[in-house]
């Protein structure tokens, strides 16, 4: 009788890791299309997917992918919505938020205004672009269709290629990857979050203080 008991709690252990890993993903993702960092937590996330699909958790896959696409969507129609809506009038705020330069804000501007999804697409891929991209194309007007093709597809193309690593690589990780590893994974992805925002919070604070004395 005892083997069953023990193969029930190490399955409730998996699902409840498995429920964590969702969650962080969601919270990465949403805080990173605001421009707060997580290095590293999504791309995990998703590879991970890929892992669980090749050993059968078809669902838990899914559900990983679909959490980083719902984290995207919500977040960044809220941002571009606001920014949209507000104009030019919360500029100076979301400028000092973001931590954006003038003159990346300039530059993003003019690359947006009478430019195609294409070129939304590519910002996407630009470090530390993503969420000053969504933030101007709000500002510029962009057309919702417009920006959300471009975003669309860059996080298709950006999710797929991860999952596809997971994909690749799963059979050869199936060996190292298993119920004693899982927590430390969970505490990497919950520390990466939490530092940072840490980092993002500490450096905006020194902005602040700079711009006070300047």
């Amino acid at each position: 009788m005892t083997p069953p008991v023990q193969t029930d709690i190490v399955s409730a252990g998996i699902g409840e890791a498995d429920g964590a890993i969702i969650l962080a993903t969601f919270i990465a993702q949403a805080l990173k299309e605001w421009g707060i960092p997580s290095p590293g937590v999504t791309q995990g996330a998703l590879i991970y997917a890929g892992f669980k699909m090749i050993t059968g958790s078809v669902d838990v896959a899914l559900a990983i992918i679909g959490a980083a696409i719902l984290a995207f969507l919500l977040s960044s129609m809220t941002l571009y919505t606001v920014s949209r809506k507000t104009g030019h009038h919360l500029t100076g705020r979301v400028q000092k938020l973001l931590r954006l330069k003038p003159k990346t804000i300039n530059a993003v501007q003019d690359r947006l205004i009478g430019s195609s999804w294409w070129v939304i697409l590519g910002g996407r891929f630009v470090p530390a672009m993503m969420a000053p991209m969504t933030f101007m194309a709000g500002v510029c007007k962009i057309p919702v269709l417009r920006f959300y093709l471009g975003t669309g597809l860059a996080m298709l193309i950006w999710a797929g290629f991860f999952t596809g690593m997971g994909l690749i690589f799963g059979e050869t990780a199936a060996d190292l990857i298993n119920v004693s590893i899982v927590p430390v994974i969970l505490i990497l992805m919950f520390s990466s979050i939490l530092a940072g925002g840490i980092i993002w919070l500490v450096r905006r604070r020194r902005s602040v203080a700079f711009d006070d004395v300047s």
